[in-house]
């Protein structure tokens, strides 16, 4: 068994009425340590305007670069998917267990990705500590422009099967 590193990755969209809509959490088991270049990797793909098929794209990323496949899980953490920061805060207190290497929260509308650590979590009422920030070029698109060529999945990827 792979030693477990999790984290958490959850698609952040606006709506034209400005309600924030929320995509189910892509939880990596044991590749947590890799989710910003598995976020960056997968950015040409994913939707300005729509978390739920970003997400989709970037399992579909994940499911190509992550070896045997076994340790990538989605999870809905939300009782609803428009949800304010402070629900989303709250929501993931409920999730239990805080990955170790944190929550991305990835904001389609902005370009940016916030990584948040839980280590002061239990001291702040208002949520995970930010740790970093980076941007992505997310594609301005509906979804229907050319996307780069994806590699078919070789034999040797689907060992597991």
């Amino acid at each position: 068994m792979r030693q477990k590193c999790d984290a958490l990755v959850i698609f952040e969209g606006r709506l034209s009425t400005g309600d924030i809509t929320i995509s189910p959490a892509v939880y990596l088991y044991a590749d947590g340590r890799d989710a910003a270049r598995l976020i960056q990797e997968s950015a040409p793909r994913l939707l300005a305007n729509n978390p739920f098929a970003s997400c989709a794209r970037f399992i579909g990323e994940c499911h190509d670069r992550i070896p045997g496949n076994h340790y990538l899980w989605v999870t809905s953490l939300f009782k609803s998917q428009l949800v304010s920061r402070d629900e989303l805060w709250a929501s993931l207190q409920e999730f239990g267990s805080f990955p170790e290497n944190g929550l991305y929260l990835v904001s389609l509308p902005d370009g940016e990705v916030y990584h948040y650590s839980w280590e002061d979590a239990s001291a702040s009422i208002r949520g995970p500590a930010l740790v970093n920030t980076f941007a992505i070029q997310v594609p301005d698109g509906s979804g229907t422009e050319d996307h780069p060529p994806r590699r078919p999945p070789q034999q040797e990827d689907r060992k597991d099967l």
